[in-house]
């Protein structure tokens, strides 16, 4: 790849540190908030996956000969830990309000990475790498769904 298109490839990988940036910061308030000790300890694990998400993402922007990324927040990102806040304090069940929004933003965050494979704007290399990074994020996701639909009211 040329060096237009390492640089396209890290704006691409960019935005994806930044979304999994958003759900380790979500992840962190919501350990906070939650009160039943096997949700908080959910609530750490995902944000450990997201954390060596952004890790990995970085190593291969730096690999592609550009600067270190450093996360920052998205609007979109702070507007979804600003609504699961306000809805977590006035909702009857807490750790069923925060499972729920970060079911979404697992969504989001697999979704966007599926967006920016198929959209092959990145080298082949990275899209393995990003597959691979799925593979955990499809799990994440999969089992945060399944944790919301068991705490939905019958």
């Amino acid at each position: 790849m040329n060096d237009m298109s390492l640089y396209q490839e890290n704006r691409e990988l960019e935005k994806l540190i930044n979304l999994n940036h958003d759900a380790c910061k979500f992840y962190e308030i919501a350990k906070d908030k939650a009160t039943n000790p096997q949700v908080v300890q959910t609530f750490r694990n995902m944000e450990g996956l997201h954390n060596g998400i952004i890790v990995d993402i970085q190593q291969r922007a730096r690999s592609n000969g550009g600067d270190i990324i450093i996360p920052e927040k998205t609007i979109l990102g702070a507007a979804h830990i600003f609504w699961a806040k306000l809805i977590a304090t006035i909702g009857n069940d807490v750790d069923e309000v925060l499972v729920a929004q970060l079911e979404e933003a697992e969504e989001h965050c697999l979704f966007s990475m599926e967006y920016i494979i198929e959209k092959g704007t990145i080298s082949p290399s990275t899209q393995t790498m990003l597959h691979n990074e799925m593979i955990g994020l499809r799990k994440g996701y999969s089992y945060m769904k399944a944790l919301k639909e068991c705490m939905m009211p019958a």
